[in-house]
């Protein structure tokens, strides 16, 4: 199906719907996640994005500087790694006939393929195998290659070993196209050493990014030596943490973004999958590891929400407003033992912002409330005056923020405190949800001063907010846009607004100081 991609200050850059994967001479599609062959990428701009001719050529500007292979040459590559980025893994067979390659998706083909090549019926217990998958082109031109030997068991090489052509032990491939995690998976790494570019990263972190991340002497000890650590024991840690260092390094060089970021995928495509196989639940014996984890993964989510590659959907809200919420509550059995620990001082500063909050900012709280009609029903009302009063206290927390208080707590306030009814308002694009997260993007703006994993998500954010909130809300969001930088919204008249009395104060948004005196 078509997927437009308008052009808006959120449409993908060319350097970003366009990736160039150099070891295969290949652009690939990142909203469709496959490569273009050369003579077909203005057809693909126009049939699939429906981008017009006028804002096609900053596109074909943007590959006319690559060394394209034809797809012939391509067809033929025998991937040295795997899986390759951007391209999605899928589950298949692997035939295990003695040097046959042949790969597909479906038993149904796997047996035609015994029965036509092989000239016998062939079974799943001898003739072929589960393997993952991947092909750079689809249709006519898709031919699948995996990173599994065939004839073996279907553990293959893990990205360590394959790197360092180490054969000590094995562990299955992650699959991230698949919403299952792998079956197992072994989470001990520290006998293990880095290849070149894995080195490289784990230097980069531990010289540099480990100090973007803490606000204390104590909590620099964690990043800079506790998380490294862990990190060798724990396979799932180790790529997340190398995958916020080429994050950062794409932060730091807009010149190769899309290279750092390319392999800051790869890194998060292995760990999520690793992540959730090695650890079904939280135990004592791995919730620092687990909880560093976590805060890895959500400051590289907020990072990767600029790539765009979420089925070229521009106006879709990010993942990592969701996401947030999910691992809430995953600590609570070891809770006490975390505090206990060498990462305790992650609790610690949750538990001082939690204190914090307990005094919401009351006139922006005043001000929420007024914003619901008579007519909103009370299965609204009520998610809705809940978020507005976790909202009131995430600002009351930008007023005291204290040194021990990380950057992804205080921005992680909000989500986690919203109910299960307010996310649902929020996915149905309820004005008022879109209302308080417009404000939200408030906190997202003021902390992106202290993390550069949070640059421009404020106003991506509040760009889609905007087009998806009707005109006639758009006055009640004007101290938002205001201040992340955005143009105003446009202004109605007041008897045209079906809402309440509330009206923000155009003298307080021009002191730059919002209309609440935040």
């Amino acid at each position: 199906m078509p997927t437009e991609v308008p052009s808006t200050s959120l449409a993908p850059r060319p350097e970003q719907l366009l990736q160039y994967l150099p070891p295969y001479k290949v652009v690939v599609c990142t909203f469709c996640r496959y490569a273009i062959q050369p003579k077909a990428i203005a057809r693909h701009l126009k049939e699939i994005h429906r981008i017009k001719l006028s804002d096609r050529q900053p596109f074909m500007q943007h590959v006319e500087k690559f060394e394209l292979a034809a797809h012939e040459l391509v067809m033929q590559y025998v991937p040295g790694e795997f899986p390759v980025p951007l391209l999605p893994v899928q589950s298949g067979l692997q035939c295990r006939s003695d040097d046959c390659p042949y790969l597909c998706k479906t038993e149904k083909r796997m047996k035609h393929h015994w029965l036509s090549v092989h000239r016998r019926q062939g079974l799943a217990s001898y003739g072929w195998q589960t393997a993952p998958l991947q092909t750079f082109f689809k249709g006519n031109l898709l031919r699948y290659f995996t990173g599994t030997p065939s004839g073996k068991p279907t553990e293959i090489t893990s990205q360590f070993d394959h790197q360092n052509g180490s054969k000590e032990r094995t562990t299955p491939l992650p699959d991230p196209s698949l919403s299952s995690p792998p079956t197992s998976a072994t989470s001990t790494a520290s006998s293990r050493t880095l290849d070149e570019s894995g080195s490289f990263l784990m230097e980069h972190f531990t010289t540099h990014v480990w100090l973007t991340l803490a606000n204390s002497e104590n909590m620099r000890q964690m990043w800079r030596d506790i998380a490294p650590r862990l990190a060798y024991q724990h396979e799932y840690l180790m790529h997340a943490l190398l995958a916020c260092a080429a994050l950062h390094l794409a932060y730091l060089n807009p010149e190769q973004h899309s290279e750092w970021t390319i392999k800051a995928r790869t890194h998060q495509d292995y760990a999520i999958p690793l992540f959730l196989a090695a650890t079904p639940s939280v135990e004592s014996e791995t919730c620092d590891a687990v909880l560093i984890f976590v805060r890895l993964v959500g400051i590289t989510t907020f990072a990767l929400d600029d790539t765009l590659t979420d089925g070229g959907k521009e106006d879709k809200l990010p993942g990592w407003l969701f996401f947030i919420r999910s691992g809430c509550t995953m600590f609570c059995d070891v809770w006490d033992r975390i505090g206990t620990g060498p990462v305790r001082y992650l609790t610690e500063s949750w538990e001082l912002l939690v204190d914090i909050s307990k005094s919401p900012l009351q006139p922006l709280l005043d001000s929420f409330l007024a914003i619901p009609p008579a007519d909103w029903p009370e299965e609204v009302r009520v998610p809705y005056k809940e978020s507005a009063l976790a909202l009131a206290q995430n600002f009351s927390c930008l007023h005291v923020l204290d040194e021990r208080i990380t950057t992804l707590e205080v921005v992680r306030f909000w989500p986690i405190k919203n109910s299960v009814e307010y996310v649902v308002l929020l996915e149905n694009l309820h004005p008022g949800a879109l209302i308080l997260l417009a404000h939200y993007c408030i906190v997202l703006h003021r902390m992106s001063a202290r993390s550069w994993s949070l640059k421009g998500t404020a106003s991506s954010l509040l760009s889609t907010i905007k087009r998806q909130l009707d005109v006639t809300w758009h006055r009640y969001i004007e101290w938002p846009l205001s201040e992340v930088g955005l143009p105003p919204a446009t202004q109605q008249m007041t008897d045209e607004l079906p809402i309440g009395s509330l009206a923000l104060s155009s003298d307080a948004i021009s002191s730059g100081r919002g209309p609440f005196g935040c």
